[in-house]
């Protein structure tokens, strides 16, 4: 789990928490190293790995899009500024970037 921490760059109190929420969804199994109590070897399951591939072809899809920047402005404007929706943005007063 070591280098699984390292490679996500989170702490090992967040990376456990993480695994434990993964491990409860089914979606990795953790085996602890027979050698080293403290070592587990953590792998996806067949669940996991389903979401991996269905994660990685919506990324790529929204990558390859061909409206990609009016897409991501959408999304920066719909969940950081709390709009409910894409008209809501555009169809209302500007928004204050620098509320006072």
């Amino acid at each position: 789990m070591a280098e699984l921490g390292e490679a996500l760059r989170l702490e090992k109190s967040s990376l456990s928490g993480l695994i434990d929420r993964a491990e409860a969804r089914e979606l990795v199994t953790r085996v602890r190293d027979s050698n080293d109590r403290r070592a587990c070897q953590v792998s996806l399951t067949a669940s996991g790995s389903d979401l991996h591939g269905r994660f990685h072809d919506y990324v790529s899809s929204e990558l390859n899009a061909p409206d990609l920047e009016r897409k991501l402005v959408q999304r920066v404007l719909l969940f950081d500024f709390g709009a409910k929706d894409v008209e809501e943005v555009t169809t209302t007063k500007p928004i204050d970037f620098f509320p006072a």
